[in-house]
């Protein structure tokens, strides 16, 4: 039996979510509401607060990556990864290249849109919110993102970074997907493209005519729908209005 936690938007559950469509696995699917995650009975499966979490016959699972490799592994039928150790070393080097980037995604996120909500507490409540982050330097992180937004540092530097992902991308593609055959790789990049895509950070078609193929193409296979689509923030809409409203900050440290 398996039983995925995660919560609504989540980018590094859609990655799982991804894996599990593809290969045609069941699964319980916990959702749970951003809150849960400081909870005591969630920390004792996931001490870093944080999703997904999955749990397989009782065993835990955590970290992304480290879950759709397992999931793959565990679930041989409708494979995710070469057999050639070379073609499994360059999986591994997109869910590793995806793994370092998920601050800069996370930053971009905080950044432009989920600060407002944030913002509009009262202070007693938003800095219980900062409490509640389980990791010192991610609690200051998101601390320095609300209350600076796009001025605070680590921004430029993280926008940077994902145009720079983007280009990895465009240079990969020579076939219709990164590694030739759809893989673990293009179901860890699919999540980042759609959270950039809704951030307004997608590289312009004639700057990445590839990965805009790609883009196209990932989208019309089954487990998009299933796994971004369905699992999209609930407030995406007032993201691509922060997101647009923000535009011209966006576009003078992105384009750097």
């Amino acid at each position: 039996m398996l039983t995925l936690y995660r919560f609504q938007g989540a980018t590094c559950a859609s990655k799982v979510m991804l894996v599990l469509a593809e290969k045609e696995i069941a699964y319980e699917d916990r959702l749970v509401p951003r809150s849960y995650l400081s909870d005591p009975e969630y920390l004792k499966l996931n001490p870093a607060g944080v999703v997904p979490t999955l749990i397989h016959d009782g065993n835990v699972l955590a970290e992304s990556s480290v879950i759709m490799s397992y999931l793959d592994d565990a679930f041989p039928r409708l494979p995710l990864r070469p057999h050639h150790p070379l073609g499994r070393a360059r999986v591994n080097y997109w869910l590793k290249l995806l793994d370092d980037s998920l601050r800069h995604l996370g930053i971009a996120t905080y950044a432009i849109a989920m600060r407002h909500p944030i913002l509009a507490l009262p202070i007693e409540q938003r800095e219980a919110y900062y409490a509640s982050v389980q990791i010192p330097e991610r609690r200051q992180l998101y601390r320095n993102l609300v209350e600076q937004g796009l001025e605070a540092l680590e921004v430029a530097g993280a926008l940077q970074g994902l145009k720079a992902l983007q280009q990895e991308a465009e240079r990969s593609l020579v076939t219709d997907f990164l590694l030739g055959d759809y893989s673990l790789a293009d179901a860890a990049l699919t999540p980042f493209l759609a959270r950039m895509e809704l951030l307004g950070l997608l590289l312009p078609e004639a700057e990445g005519p590839r990965l805009h193929q790609w883009w196209k193409r990932v989208q019309n296979r089954p487990s998009f729908e299933i796994a971004v689509t369905a699992a999209a923030p609930e407030n995406a809409d007032q993201i691509r209005q922060l997101a647009a409203a923000a535009q011209e900050q966006i576009a003078s440290r992105y384009a750097r």
